[in-house]
């Protein structure tokens, strides 16, 4: 079930069942979500009343990943399954089951935001705290259309998943305000949709394709364009090819900074999304301190 027919569906259960909410389930419900992100987010709106399972771990590559049979089994047993959508993670919809009540891909909802890639589109909009925001809204509305009876639990998260998205927006602007960080080149377009929110300059990527090697061609009109343009920043991940990103640095002494689009449960500071936003602004702003 799409997420466009989801809320017209909870609210034909609910007129059918008299407006009655159900008894609470004794137990937490089960959600898949496609990678870590997503999960963090699933956090702060079902808290104690959710089990989620993450199924592209942190570290593994959604472009190259396959389901295994244990994270198939748990998307089989979901009672629901949140994805980015698109080619990005449309790998996991084989270990989807007609058992599943409902599948959510965010990207059916952002199709007035969406960045254009080729012939699809940029999948990293919940780098964008104000679109995080309505993933989680589109979060919670799901979880109550699940769990009616706790509504008012979500309900409560939800509030204050919204006041601390608002005051890390606001918090994010202000610090980049002073335009130190004005604009930079990128390995990967995971940062553009957070370039566009906060009104910097994405001014060339070197890798723009998943699983396209960049062409000496490619690379030397990047180069020229950041000596054009005096590009100083690099922004780069722990997946960057260090070969590649060595050549640029020694052709325009950029300054590389190494920010992470997909926190982790293992990294502390960075196990939530509100941590993982600033952890990757506090990287940026050491950088600027060092001019």
């Amino acid at each position: 079930m799409r997420l466009s027919t989801l809320f017209t569906v909870a609210l034909l259960a609910l007129l059918l069942a008299g407006g009655r909410a159900a008894e609470p389930e004794p137990d937490r419900i089960r959600v898949a979500a496609s990678i870590y992100p997503i999960t963090m987010l699933i956090h702060e709106i079902g808290g104690k009343r959710v089990y989620v399972t993450t199924v592209v771990p942190p570290g593994a590559d959604p472009h190259h990943f396959e389901l295994t049979p244990s994270s198939a089994k748990a998307v089989y047993e979901s009672d629901a399954l949140f994805m980015i959508g698109g080619d990005f993670d449309s790998f996991i919809m084989g270990g989807e089951s007609s058992g599943m009540r409902v599948s959510v891909e965010f990207c059916d909802s952002f199709s007035d935001s969406l960045i254009s890639l080729g012939n699809t589109f940029n999948p990293h909009f919940w780098l964008d705290p104000i679109l995080a925001g309505k993933m989680g809204e589109y979060i919670g509305l799901t979880l109550i259309s699940i769990d009616y009876g706790n509504h008012e639990y979500y309900e409560r998260r939800m509030a204050v998943f919204r006041a601390r998205i608002d005051s890390l927006h606001s918090a994010v602007k202000r610090r980049l305000e002073d335009g130190r960080f004005e604009k930079f080149v990128s390995f990967h377009p995971a940062w553009t949709y957070f370039a566009r929110r906060y009104s910097l300059a994405e001014v060339g990527v070197v890798e723009k394709y998943p699983e396209h090697e960049p062409s000496a061609k490619w690379v030397a009109g990047l180069i020229a364009e950041i000596r054009r343009q005096r590009v100083e920043i690099m922004i780069v991940e722990s997946t960057s090819d260090p070969g590649v990103v060595g050549g640029i640095v020694e052709d325009t002494g950029v300054t590389v900074l190494s920010l992470d689009p997909i926190g982790s449960p293992d990294l502390p500071g960075r196990d939530t999304y509100y941590g993982l936003i600033e952890h990757n602004i506090s990287v940026i702003e050491q950088a600027a301190e060092g001019d």
